[in-house]
């Protein structure tokens, strides 16, 4: 290349950067603690993508103030990363990102081009979306200017401000993020005071209803006064409804549940005999008697406990039985193997025993005495049938005869006694 196309490049370069920083005008925030921008309680400038901001130091005559040593308001404003909301909270720059603004002087001015990624290092990077914070630590004063914690951020006298911002970098897609573009439009809203918000008329739209509401607001920054401001409000359509009429009433769980129906008129909507439904739910818990028990049986050799309860909805007004059955233990039939000893579990039966022991021994003496009598006379018969040759069972019979009992042949057993059996057989002597 020539020296002319060198000469063209470098004058090129100059008229943008000239465009640039002296041409192009960018948002203005006077680095001021007495500025208005600063009455506001938490002020906040928006900004978009590529937008110039610039800081200027102020041009304030401070050389009456006790600690000051020159004629000029000193400050520094401090960049905080957009993660650093507690150290702007606290006034604390000792963690801080960039140095914006360094009030040495007075009408000094630096600006910054709002983007992600900085052509020169020194130069911040913002991030769309997202809010930083700007916070100034001295004391408006030479001899504190590099102080980093407190300062004119949290401390003001004199009708001074605390000296913080915020910077609100604009999303593309939020519209509601407006920016302004003048240096009033920055504290608009800091000395502005209005009345409350009244409903003024009432209109549809998109299938919607809106209602208009008005009010006045002073301003004494701007000098304004009786300013009119109006604001569109969504809200439910005025509408006359019939009452509720219950559809369906049901129960789940612990909870009733229950479905109503109305129709409503919308006038403003030119909508009629709309149907609408709701649902309400409330506690509804059944009424129920202790547990009763049924029955105990046995099914496949395990025991049962039936038991049954009765459940009442006074809600529902029904009632209904619940029956459940439980597995038990099978009852067990123990048999004592013998009296049980003093002091034992069980010895308090021992009196029990003695009084059973008393009748069982009374009648088996009885059937034993029966049984031994019986006996011995069984045995006198036999041996005197024995010795007379005569079978028990004819001398039973003679013995019937000897009673009494029809016998025309009966004879005394003294005729008998020494008869031979040969004699008897014969008939006698």
């Amino acid at each position: 290349m020539g020296y002319h196309t060198y000469k063209l490049i470098i004058c090129i370069i100059c008229l943008l950067l000239c465009f640039e920083w002296c041409c192009v005008e960018g948002l203005a925030v006077i680095w001021d603690p007495y500025h208005p921008l600063f009455s506001c309680k938490d002020p906040v400038v928006n900004v978009k993508e590529t937008d110039l901001l610039k800081f200027v130091c102020p041009d304030k005559d401070i050389s009456s103030k006790p600690n000051a040593h020159s004629s000029t308001l000193h400050e520094v404003a401090y960049l905080l990363d957009y993660t650093k909301e507690q150290d702007y909270a606290n006034c604390d720059a000792r963690d801080h990102l960039s140095v914006l603004l360094n009030c040495t002087a007075a009408y000094r001015t630096t600006q910054h081009r709002i983007t992600q990624n900085a052509l020169s290092p020194d130069a911040p990077s913002f991030t769309p979306g997202k809010t930083y914070y700007v916070i100034a630590t001295s004391f408006q004063t030479s001899n504190n200017i590099n102080n980093l914690v407190g300062g004119s951020c949290n401390y003001s006298q004199d009708g001074a401000h605390n000296l913080k911002l915020k910077i609100h970098v604009c999303d593309g897609s939020d519209s509601s993020c407006s920016v302004c573009d003048n240096e009033a439009c920055l504290y608009k809203d800091c000395g502005k005071s209005c009345g409350n918000w009244t409903n003024g008329y009432t209109f549809k739209r998109d299938g919607g209803c809106f209602s208009v509401e008005k009010r006045l607001c002073n301003n004494t920054l701007l000098g304004i006064t009786n300013h009119e401001e109006q604001r569109e409000v969504a809200l439910d359509c005025p509408k006359t409804c019939s009452a509720w009429e219950q559809l369906n009433l049901y129960q789940k769980g612990d909870n009733c549940y229950k479905d109503e129906i109305r129709s409503c008129n919308i006038s403003i909507l030119e909508s009629f005999n709309n149907k609408e439904y709701r649902q309400s739910i409330f506690d509804c818990k059944d009424n129920c008697t202790d547990l009763i028990t049924s029955s105990t049986f046995e099914r496949i050799g395990s025991c049962f406990l039936s038991t049954k309860k009765t459940c009442v909805n006074e809600v529902l007004n029904i009632s209904r039985t619940e029956y459940n059955e439980t597995e038990v233990d099978c009852p067990t039939i123990v048999i004592p193997t013998g009296a049980p000893n003093k002091g034992d579990p069980g010895s308090d039966d021992e009196e029990l025993y003695k009084y059973m022991l008393i009748p069982v021994g009374a009648v088996c003496l009885i059937i034993g005495v029966a049984l031994g009598c019986m006996g011995h006379r069984y045995q006198n018969v036999k041996n005197r049938c024995k010795n007379n040759n005569v079978s028990p069972e004819m001398n039973h019979n003679n013995g019937r005869n000897r009673g009494g009992v029809a016998n025309p042949s009966y004879t005394p057993d003294s005729v008998i006694i020494n008869d031979t059996p040969e004699m008897i057989r014969n008939g006698g002597i």
